[in-house]
């Protein structure tokens, strides 16, 4: 055991939450892409653990017993159970077993998970500061995207320099071929960034448009809470992903939905034509667009244009076909291991196979294939369905769909005793969570660990109600 001054651990516990909104910085290591995220994560649990452990053995005990931290456990469980059986069998490697056991399981889901709660222990860290740190982080990544967009657009080259200093310190480079006007912010590419609008804006929507104040300071209050909403828009049609796009449209109608019914039942016709007349301007305006010429909406363009022939679609966002060609090659995987899966992390060991077995394959996928080198390994699009169903078996897609299952349940149980601001981010965060529960047939790979940190959230509504109703009843 070793004693900290208790500034330094506040700062030491700002670091990695800071770090979390940097998701690609990081460097490499022989041919391993090492994240600065994980580095200080586990930096950060090795001094709290040993500055008091039997605190933070009670606290892991605690939320054993009270939270669906249990489900995560019974996760990791499976996770373990089908590696072993896949190394029986000779499908898995024991070095690339404990590789992804360690940087996966252990912290990029675990600690990532328990993070909050950790944070938490801290009162400097309550549950409002978390809050307001996660406006202020969305706030800054959408300026950035805005600066990025007027970089690109004015070609100016100052901005310019800027996005190319932070890719340099991402631990894997992508290349930036068709992405030379598309915006992606912090993250590695455009797609990414598309994705982390997509899952947080539940809890954006539902904060900004709160009756409560986000921040005590007015100033504050007014750029961060009534400029976010418009920012976010913005960032999700100038990062050009036609997918995500649509998405959001269809989150924010779903969304809106009662307020949407309470329009038409109050102007009724009178609403319906004017929605109507907008719909039939908006498809000749489509239809009118050089998409050539105007490359800003090029790829939203495309995707509506072409949406019922598959065929041009495919030539179009030839993305989109990449991605379903990965599913495919990786669901019959899957199926082919039903029940254990090939273990964590496999499927790159094994998708090279299963493509040479398909037809028509685009012509990222031919390159990916031809640059394949360490024992055909190579790099492909994931989803988390089709990944844990090819990985984990059935059995690890139900564990892992059941512990969305139970997060939700908990926070319904949650909400009659929580209030105010904080009782608008749950609800946000809930339809968040609802989000990626249907959002991940799509995308949100594994190493998508933002999303286990939105998780580890939950947990501290649970202490929260815990403590206040005097740690005697288990909520759930």
């Amino acid at each position: 055991m070793f004693n900290i001054d208790k500034l330094k651990l506040n700062i030491l516990a700002l670091i990695p939450l800071f770090l979390l909104f940097l998701p690609s910085f990081g460097f490499v290591v022989g041919n391993k892409g090492i994240v600065l995220y994980y580095v200080c994560l586990v930096i950060f649990f090795v001094i709290i653990t040993f500055t008091n452990l039997k605190k933070y053995v009670k606290r892991i005990l605690l939320l054993y017993k009270i939270t669906p931290f249990k489900y995560v456990v019974y996760f990791v469980l499976w996770v373990l159970i089908s590696g072993f059986i896949n190394m029986l069998i000779g499908h898995y490697k024991f070095s690339v077993f404990i590789y992804y056991i360690t940087s996966l399981i252990l912290i990029d889901y675990c600690l990532t998970y328990l993070l909050p709660c950790f944070l938490y222990d801290n009162k400097k860290y309550n549950l409002k500061f978390l809050i307001k740190f996660l406006f202020i982080a969305y706030f800054f990544i959408f300026c950035f995207g805005l600066v990025e967009f007027i970089g690109k657009t004015f070609n100016i080259s100052a901005i310019i320099n800027i996005k190319l200093f932070l890719s340099n310190l991402r631990e894997v480079n992508l290349d930036d071929i068709g992405q030379i006007t598309r915006v992606s912010s912090v993250f590695q590419e455009p797609g990414w960034f598309g994705g982390f609008i997509f899952i947080n804006m539940p809890i954006i929507y539902k904060i900004c448009l709160s009756k409560y104040k986000l921040f005590e300071n007015k100033f504050m209050n007014i750029i961060i809470k009534h400029s976010l909403v418009p920012l976010m828009l913005f960032n999700i049609l100038v990062c050009q992903s036609a997918i995500w796009f649509v998405f959001c449209i269809i989150l924010t109608i779903i969304f809106f939905k009662q307020k949407l019914k309470k329009i038409v039942y109050k102007y009724n016709l009178v609403f319906i034509i004017f929605l109507s007349l907008l719909v039939f301007i908006s498809v000749l305006l489509i239809q009118k667009i050089d998409s050539t010429k105007l490359e800003f909406y090029k790829r939203i363009v495309d995707f509506w244009c072409n949406l019922l022939t598959p065929t041009n679609l495919s030539i179009v966002l030839p993305t989109l076909w990449t991605r379903i060609q990965c599913y495919i090659a990786t669901f019959k995987i899957g199926l082919e291991n039903f029940i254990y899966g090939v273990g964590i992390g496999n499927v790159q060991n094994l998708i090279y196979y299963k493509f040479n077995m398909m037809n028509n394959l685009t012509g990222e996928i031919l390159y990916n294939m031809q640059t394949t080198t360490r024992n055909y390994s190579m790099k492909y699009n994931g989803a988390i369905l089709w990944q844990y169903f090819a990985e984990l078996g059935f059995v690890g897609v139900f564990l892992y769909y059941y512990f969305i299952y139970k997060l939700i349940k908990y926070i319904n149980n949650c909400k009659r005793f929580i209030f105010n601001i904080e009782y608008d981010f749950l609800l946000g965060l809930k339809f968040s969570l609802i989000s990626i529960a249907c959002i991940i047939f799509y995308d949100i790979t594994e190493a998508y660990y933002y999303i286990w940190f939105l998780f580890g959230l939950v947990n501290i509504f649970i202490l929260k109600v815990y403590y206040n109703r005097g740690g005697k009843d288990n909520i759930e």
